[in-house]
């Protein structure tokens, strides 16, 4: 099932890319969850590559994690690059991720999933407002407690839209769902009307 599988990758990014290995493997879960329901909105077909670029992103970064000391990670040069590719490639994700989400508890009229798309767009701002403000801070080698803050608040974003995709995953029935349970109710049927048959 699509939100399963997208649940199921999602939950990785709260790894914070200590094994980019795992969340390449997760992105990749995604992207198969995608391609189930791109019939549904174009925006799960948009997410779809988007979680392939997310994999890729992940792959060269596994890359990097075993050929280089760790020295090379905490240079700010190199830290600050990823981040803004890491953060652009997340930011076009998620509106992609919560426009899909967003049209389809509409359609099929899951109101609690479109308040959710909205208040996972304002953690997501929060989030980034809290890092951008962050990088001046790390170029000039200044300490505070924006960090602190920005990682509580990314953990706080990321749980919060994995809520809501599990709720889309509990409360959204597609096709591949419907089918699936009328398949197993005419086993049902078949199976206890011959018993019944059989008895008469």
């Amino acid at each position: 099932m699509g939100f399963g599988l997208i649940f199921i990758g999602y939950v990785t990014l709260l790894i914070l890319k200590i094994m980019p290995p795992a969340m390449a493997i997760g992105s990749f879960v995604m992207y198969r969850g995608f391609k189930k329901l791109e019939k549904y909105d174009k925006y799960f077909a948009l997410a779809s590559y988007l979680s392939i670029a997310l994999t890729v992103y992940y792959a060269v970064y596994t890359l990097f994690w075993l050929r280089f000391p760790f020295d090379v990670f905490n240079t700010t040069a190199f830290t600050l690059t990823d981040d803004i590719v890491y953060y652009a490639l997340l930011l076009a994700f998620h509106i992609c991720l919560y426009k899909a989400l967003e049209n389809i508890s509409r359609y099929c009229g899951y109101d609690k999933g479109v308040k959710r798309a909205y208040m996972s767009r304002v953690l997501m701002a929060m989030t980034y407002v809290l890092t951008a403000a962050n990088i001046p801070l790390r170029i000039m080698a200044i300490n505070s407690y924006l960090p602190l803050a920005a990682l509580i608040c990314y953990f706080a974003w990321i749980m919060y839209t994995g809520i809501f995709i599990y709720g889309c995953y509990m409360r959204i029935a597609t096709d591949e769902i419907i089918e699936e349970e009328e398949k197993k109710l005419r086993e049902y049927d078949e199976k206890y009307s011959f018993r019944t048959k059989k008895k008469k």
